[in-house]
């Protein structure tokens, strides 16, 4: 008799790739944090910025994986990755300086939200478990929210709009970046979309990088600095590819419910941040609608 037929497991190692990458990009927040009395905003983003372009640049010319394109195929990638290189990090960034770094880890999940309402926009049907999620993750950010009645919190209004700011604005990068994958890898479209998308502002803040050579800053200050920017932002990206060419996107998903777990956890670690019964209940209402949100 023949036996009966088990799914397919999937590679243990792309799913330690996933929850690597989790881990590391649920310390960044907190890394920023210790950084920022040592590097101005354009400094930091610059360099790290700088970094990650210049390794997915390598990485693709070591691979002989430079894609050819045509100059509108160029532009197109390069426009789109503005929006996930430069503007994400000037919002995100300067969202982190005026928050709790615990916070912008939590407010950085609800991505997948985001995600729905514009398929909503575009034509897609949404569940009723989706439509739940939704306001679940709404009903998440007012409980946050009212961490502002508590000076002492650090948690501010002007915070949490850059959040939700980097929020949406990664949010719409994750939806038009979609079409390009068609005729780029993953790991084609990243290369080549730091390289290109962030490179405005690398003109821009050119001269705050070049101070920052200038300035008395500690080398444990810019060994931290490098270790944010390749492994939050090359490795991390990379990681995450691999994750979702193993599992899919919507299995991969899944996973990035635990940054702000391990975000709150480090910040409360590190940097001392306090984590509240009013923390824990925004949390755990916000995980639950982000999960049935990302739902099919």
């Amino acid at each position: 008799m023949k036996a009966a037929s088990t799914p397919a497991q999937t590679p243990l190692g792309p799913l330690l790739s996933l929850v690597g990458t989790m881990i590391v990009w649920g310390f960044v927040a907190t890394g920023i944090k210790l950084l920022l009395p040592y590097f101005s905003l354009d400094a930091l983003n610059g360099w790290r910025l700088l970094l990650a372009s210049g390794l997915f640049v390598l990485t693709l010319l070591i691979l002989r994986s430079w894609p050819r394109l045509t100059p509108r195929q160029y532009l197109h990638i390069g426009l789109v990755s503005f929006l996930g290189t430069t503007a994400f990090q000037i919002t995100f960034v300067n969202g982190v300086a005026n928050s709790p770094a615990g916070l912008a880890t939590l407010v950085s999940s609800v991505n997948p939200v985001w995600v729905a309402l514009f398929g909503l926009v575009a034509g897609e049907r949404l569940s009723g478990l989706r439509w739940l999620g939704i306001g679940l993750s709404v009903l998440g950010m007012g409980l946050m929210s009212l961490k502002t009645l508590d000076a002492s919190s650090g948690v501010t209004l002007v915070g949490l709009a850059w959040l939700l700011s980097s929020n949406l604005v990664w949010a719409l990068y994750t939806v038009l970046q979609r079409p390009l994958l068609r005729f780029v890898s993953p790991l084609q479209f990243n290369g080549l979309g730091y390289a290109l998308g962030s490179l405005p502002y690398l003109i821009f803040g050119f001269p705050a990088m070049l101070e920052a050579t200038t300035q008395p800053i500690p080398a444990a200050a810019w060994l931290g600095l490098a270790a944010v920017g390749i492994l939050g932002q090359y490795l991390g990206f990379v990681g995450f590819s691999r994750g979702v060419q193993a599992v899919g996107p919507t299995r991969a998903a899944v996973f990035l419910n635990l940054i702000p777990i391990v975000g709150l956890t480090v910040a409360f670690v590190v940097l001392g941040e306090p984590i509240t019964w009013l923390t824990v209940l925004a949390t755990a209402v916000t995980l639950a609608g982000v999960s049935l949100a990302n739902s099919r």
